[in-house]
Parts: C-alpha cells; sequence; structure tokens
C-alpha cells in the first residue's frame, strides 16, 4: 500500500531521527568478544564523523561472524550517515528535506516486476562496482523497485566471491527485496557453499520473517557443518525461539499445510507466479500457472521433509493430497478452457504438460500403499478440498480395487460417501460400487442413492433449491418436477454455495426469500463471485411482497429472476425452455457422470451383490429416453443384467427409432435377449424387432438380433 506524501514525510524523518540516536548506544551482548571489539571501535569512528572508516570496521566484524545481524545493521546505518555527509557537503537548506527527497526518488513501487537480464545485471553491476554510498543507495533502491525479487539471482552469485564488502552489500540488497525475498533464500539454506548458506542466513534473520523458520530448523538438522548449524540456530533463536520445541520435520508439514490450504500465503499480487529452485549451485525460477504455485511450493517443503524421513507417514499423506491437488488444478484449468475458451497459446501449453500430469494422476498413486491414500481422503476432507478427495478416490479404486471383493469398507470412503460435496459423494458411492463388498455395512443404501443421483444427471434438467423451510424445499421440489426439472435440495445459505460448486453443476438455482443463516442477496453475491456459479441461473422464491422481492432481487444481466410460490407450473416450463433454448444438448460432464454410473450398476448386475439394484431400475429406464448414446448403451448393459422386464418398451423404442445409431442398436438388441431369456412367453413386439433386426444391412446389428433370438428360442 502506498504512503501518502505527507506521511511518506514523517516516516523517513522518524526513521532518520531512529537511525541518529541509535548510534550513541552500545552493542549489545551475546556475541563473540573480537567482533563486540570492532562494533566499538566502527560505533566510536562513526560518533567522530567517520562513517567510511567506521564501515570498514563493521565489515571486518561480519568477516568474523557473517551471520552478525548487529554488524549488518551498522554497515547499513554507516552508509546513511556518508549520505547525510554528502547532503551537507553538496546541498544548502535543510537535511532532513534532502533525506526525504532521496528516499522519495527511490521509493518501492507495488507492481508487476520487470524481468530484463539485461537491466537486471547493469543495475548489479552499478550496485556492486559504484563507491558513491549515495550512488549506490540510488541504485539499489531502483533495481527493487523495478525488479524485485529477480535481482536474488545475481545477489545471491556474488555472495560466494571472497571479498567481504561484496558480500555484505548483497546481503543488504536482499534485505531492500524484504519479504519477498524469504521463498528463494530458503531454497539458498540447500547450497553446497557454506560461505553462501552464512550469507542466507544473514539476510533471512535480518528480514525477521518466520516464514524461514522450518527450513532454517531444517538446516540446522540435516548439516554436519558446525559453523553453520550454530548459525541457524541463532537465527532460530531470534526469529521464534519457541520452535525449538518442534522438529523441522513437524514444521515443514505444517507450513507445506499452509501452502495447501491458503492460496495467498507468501503471495503478492504484483509477482509472477514462479517456484525457485537451486540448480547446480545457482539460484533460478521457472514460471508456472498462479493456481499450481503454492502446490508448486508445498511440495518443495515436502520433499525437505521426506529427506528427514523418507518413511515418514504424515508426510507421505501430504505429498499425496498436495500431488493431486496439482493435477485437480490442471483438470479445472483444462476444463474451463473448454467450456470458455482461450487463445491458441494457453491450449497449446496446457497441452503440453498433459503427460506429466497424467503420471501424477494414473501412476503415482500405485506406489503408494492403501493407508497412505485413505489418510489423504480425510485430510482432503479434513481441508475442505472436495476437489482432490475426488481424485484420491479415483486413485483408490483404480490402484486397490482391481476387481476384487472387499470384505470391509474404509471409514474414510464412508465418510466421503456422506459429504455435503455431490461429486465427492457420488466418486466414494461408484469406488464401493467396484469394491463390491462381501457384507452389508453401514450406508449401503445411500451408495445406491448417490449413484442413482448420478443417472438423474443425464435425463433431466438439475436444479438446487435453497430454502431452510421443509415446507418450502417439499414445494420447490413439487414445482420443478412439475416443470420436469429434478432437484436437489440444501437447508442453509452456506451449504447451498458450497454444494452449487459440486460437479457437475446444477442447471438452474432455486433460492428460497426465509433463509436462517443469510439473505438471497448475500447467496448469490457469493454464487456470482465464483467462476463455476457466475453463470447459473438464479430463481428467488418470493413468499409474500412479490413487488418488494422483484425490485430487490432481479438482475437481467445476472440471470436473477424472482418467480411467485402460485406460478404455474407450465409456466415455468416456459421459462425454463426459454432459457435453456440456445443451450447445447451435449451436456458433457453430466454424461460422463451418468455414463459412469450406469457403468457401475453393470459391474455390480454381473456379481453377486449386497446391493438391491432393484432401487435403480426405474432410474436406468428413465435414462434410456436421453438422447446422449454414450449413457443409453451403458444403461441397456445394467438393465440386460439385471433382467428388468419393465425396461422392455424403452428398448424396443430405440431399435424401432430409424435415427438410432449402430452401437446403440446393438446394446439394446442384447439387452432385450438377456431380459426375455429370464421371463416366461416373449411378448411380440420383442419378436418382431429381433427379426427386423436379423435382416438389416449391419453385421454387427444381425449378429446381435440373431445371438438374442437364440437365447430366447434356444436350438433356434
Amino acid at each position: 500500500m502506498r504512503l501518502s506524501m505527507g506521511l511518506r514525510t514523517g516516516a523517513s524523518i522518524l526513521a532518520l531521527a531512529l537511525l541518529l540516536t541509535v548510534f550513541s548506544g552500545g552493542v549489545e551482548a551475546q556475541m563473540r568478544s573480537d567482533v563486540r571489539a570492532l562494533l566499538d571501535q566502527g560505533l566510536d569512528l562513526l560518533q567522530q564523523g567517520k562513517a567510511e572508516e567506521a564501515q570498514g570496521k563493521f565489515e571486518q566484524a561480519l568477516l568474523l561472524d557473517p551471520t552478525a545481524d548487529e554488524a549488518l545493521d551498522f554497515v547499513d546505518r554507516a552508509g546513511v550517515e556518508q549520505i547525510l555527509q554528502q547532503l551537507r557537503r553538496n546541498h544548502s537548506g535543510d537535511v532532513a528535506k534532502q533525506l526525504n527527497k532521496l528516499l522519495q526518488i527511490t521509493a518501492l513501487e507495488t507492481r508487476r516486476r520487470a524481468r530484463d537480464d539485461a537491466a537486471i545485471n547493469t543495475a548489479l553491476d552499478t550496485y556492486f562496482g559504484s563507491t558513491d554510498i549515495q550512488e549506490q543507495t540510488r541504485t539499489i533502491y531502483r533495481a527493487v523497485s523495478e525488479h524485485g525479487v529477480y535481482l536474488m539471482p545475481g545477489l545471491v552469485e556474488r555472495l560466494a566471491v571472497q571479498e567481504t564488502r561484496t558480500r555484505t552489500r548483497a546481503i543488504l540488497g536482499m534485505t531492500k527485496i524484504s519479504d519477498d525475498a524469504v521463498l528463494p533464500l530458503t531454497r539458498v539454506l540447500h547450497h553446497s557453499d557454506p560461505q553462501v548458506v552464512l550469507g542466507a542466513i544473514a539476510a533471512l534473520k535480518k528480514i525477521a520473517n518466520d516464514a524461514a523458520v522450518p527450513s532454517l530448523r531444517w538446516l540446522a538438522e540435516s548439516t554436519s557443518d558446525q559453523i553453520v548449524k550454530g548459525a541457524a540456530l541463532d537465527a532460530l533463536d531470534k526469529l521464534d525461539p519457541r520452535s525449538a520445541n518442534s522438529s523441522a520435520y513437524e514444521l515443514l508439514l505444517t507450513q507445506a499445510g499452509e501452502f495447501f490450504r491458503n492460496p495467498s500465503y507468501m503471495y503478492r499480487t504484483y509477482h509472477d507466479p514462479v517456484v525457485w529452485a537451486l540448480t547446480d549451485g545457482a539460484l533460478g525460477y521457472k514460471d508456472t500457472h498462479s493456481w499450481i504455485v503454492n502446490e508448486l511450493r508445498a511440495e518443495q517443503l515436502i520433499t525437505d521433509a521426506l529427506s528427514l524421513d523418507e518413511r515418514g507417514s504424515e508426510a507421505r499423506v501430504w505429498n499425496v493430497c498436495n500431488k493431486l491437488a496439482q493435477y485437480a488444478e490442471y483438470r479445472a484449468a483444462v476444463r474451463l478452457l473448454e467450456e470458455k475458451g482461450a487463445d491458441e497459446s494457453k491450449k497449446t501449453e496446457l497441452e503440453a504438460e498433459a503427460s506429466d500430469m497424467i503420471a501424477v494422476r494414473y501412476s503415482f498413486p500405485y506406489s503408494q500403499p492403501a493407508a497412505v491414500l485413505y489418510s489423504a481422503l480425510g485430510r482432503a476432507l479434513d481441508e475442505s478440498r472436495p476437489e482432490v478427495a475426488i481424485e484420491v478416490i479415483g486413485a483408490i479404486r483404480d490402484s486397490h480395487t482391481e476387481g476384487r471383493r472387499i470384505r470391509s469398507v474404509d471409514g474414510e470412503l464412508l465418510r466421503a460417501q456422506e459429504y455435503a460435496h455431490r461429486g465427492v459423494a457420488f466418486t466414494a458411492a461408484e469406488c464401493i460400487a467396484y469394491m463390491n463388498p462381501a457384507s452389508g455395512f453401514r450406508g449401503s443404501d445411500r451408495t445406491l442413492e448417490s449413484i442413482c443421483e448420478g443417472l438423474v444427471e443425464a435425463g433431466a434438467r438439475v436444479a438446487l433449491t435453497i430454502a431452510s423451510s421443509e415446507n418450502d424445499q417439499l414445494f420447490s421440489t413439487d414445482l420443478l418436477r412439475r416443470s420436469h426439472v429434478v432437484s436437489f435440495a440444501a437447508e442453509t445459505g452456506m451449504a447451498g454455495v458450497n454444494r452449487a460448486k459440486s460437479f457437475p453443476p446444477e442447471d438452474i438455482i432455486v433460492i428460497s426469500t426465509n433463509l436462517s443463516d443469510m439473505t438471497p442477496a448475500d447467496v448469490i453475491r457469493r454464487l456470482r463471485a465464483d467462476e463455476r456459479t457466475m453463470e447459473i441461473p438464479i430463481f428467488v422464491l418470493a413468499d409474500g411482497d412479490f413487488a418488494k422481492a422483484e425490485a430487490t432481487y432481479t438482475d437481467e444481466a445476472k440471470k436473477v429472476q424472482v418467480i411467485q410460490r402460485s406460478i404455474d407450473p407450465l409456466r415455468l416450463k416456459g421459462i425454463l425452455d426459454g432459457l435453456f433454448a440456445d443451450d447445447p444438448s451435449e451436456r458433457g460432464r453430466s454424461k460422463e457422470i451418468a455414463a459412469r454410473a450406469a457403468n457401475a450398476l453393470r459391474y455390480l448386475a454381473t456379481r453377486e451383490s449386497v446391493f438391491d439394484l432393484n432401487l435403480a431400475q426405474d432410474a436406468l429406464v428413465t435414462v434410456l429416453e436421453n438422447r446422449d448414446d454414450e449413457v443409453r448403451i451403458a444403461a441397456c448393459g445394467a438393465l440386460g443384467s439385471m433382467g428388468y422386464s419393465r425396461a422392455t418398451p424403452a428398448l424396443v423404442r430405440i431399435c424401432n427409432d430409424p435415427g438410432t445409431a449402430e452401437p446403440l442398436h446393438v446394446a439394446a438388441l442384447t439387452a432385450l435377449g438377456d431380459i426375455e431369456s429370464t421371463g416366461g412367453s416373449v411378448d411380440g413386439t420383442v419378436t418382431e424387432v429381433l427379426d427386423k433386426g436379423i435382416m438389416n444391412g449391419s453385421a454387427k446389428i444381425k449378429q446381435a438380433a440373431a445371438r438374442s433370438k437364440g437365447k430366447i428360442r434356444p436350438g433356434m
């Protein structure tokens, strides 16, 4: 945040006063006696006005102890005194005004940083090559303002030189970058050169941001260099003395968790999203996406924790969550690209990352024990990361189900099945279905219920009703049903907001004006602030003063309409038909879920199961009326395996429809054979359809019809 001119002036003068008054104080204890002696000599020289000679003494002290932050302070202050002396010699008038003018020229700006390598190198060469302290100050502040954290590679490079003054200026330059230098400096702690590591410790100690504590503790526990270890412990004692009660392993994972759950942690809006790393002794960065940067930063900390305990279960759990969070974020970006479009460069960029992301999702989980994956699922649920939970459940299904029947369902999976997010609940139910438990379990009825909800997605428009009153919920559900819309309910505004972000999204959202926890306006504001729900049409169900509600909530630009409780269902259907007139019929994500649900039911129908599949039969028949072939083919297979005779009329209609594609026609004929072979007398319409199929020009349709007729009439 920028300060006003007056505040900056006052702050600058106050800072000047503070700097000048500390010169008369003594040097604190708890430092080496030879370092203390040099600092005392430097202070004497400074009080005599010999600022340059004083700076030399302070730099000698730093040569003896590179992490002595008092010495670093005095080097900085001696520089300020030299600037004051120059101002007194070369300028007339108020020295404070002159200093304030200098600070205005070099003031930091909150803006995007320029990554011009040539300009950065020129600025650093000027900074390190100049002997004029005023020019040095102008140069470093301007460079920090212009390039910010991208000065760090050049500054770190100079930590390795033997000349003390260069190393000191490098450390001071880092402190001017301040908090933004912390993340790259924590990577520098991995450097093989102790001199460079000591310089990084000195800068972190001076910046005094406790985000460096976990990495400093890691260094203290992992290094064999006693000087480096002592410096790290000294810095820790200054930054957070209480950290001595925690291990580096614990601190690293705690901070990784902070990155995982808090997108704003250690993130400045003016930064490009970059991840810092040390490669062959050189600090560098790689560009990444803003939506994955925190997961990549957390990964560095988790890797450090695993280096201390490679079998540590807590680190492995965080590792699974964090890696699958990266995949979930990637999938969300791809989905958004498909739905809303983007330039070709963005598309190419995402496609280039596909192989790495697929490896994260489909290769990595196989290396993890089931216990770690289940714990990761619990962690994702605890952290309210439903998209991560969905990917963890998928990984469990892929890597640990393998078509074998399980004896019992893990508690975390049962918990996921009850989760408020429909996507999590469905994915958990699907996973349990493929595990096909050998005996009944708590929540087994919920498994089929969730799978059938997934089937509904393909067969009808879907609404979310947010209503605290049970009467409002029942009324809305009935009204929507008569308008050919299936609805799901949320009892509070906040629950509704969270559920609306489920996948697949609802087609419409209905909000009652009588909510228990927030106003409809609050709910609407939250829904419109999220990319996943900003375009979903919203209806406010008015109960009472309709004119007032209409004036309060109607917003055509935001697709918000007010409807009366007394609205005729046919009129509402007309409104909805008009609303979706230009909407493509291919609702891809809904159909994907529905097809998965039908395939899960088909899997259960071909095996001995504890589930009562009769509960799913009518839902499967409803799906046959849908126009999407992928879902209908899966439903045909499930109904055929179940032998559900009430599906016969719908299957016959599919076979008689001249527009039916070959794969669906084959699936319907096969299902008819499976169903009719389990009953007694065969309906004449079925025989007619099969005979017609045998005469069809398609070889596959002929084969399917003949096979089905053979099942119905053995020995044909």
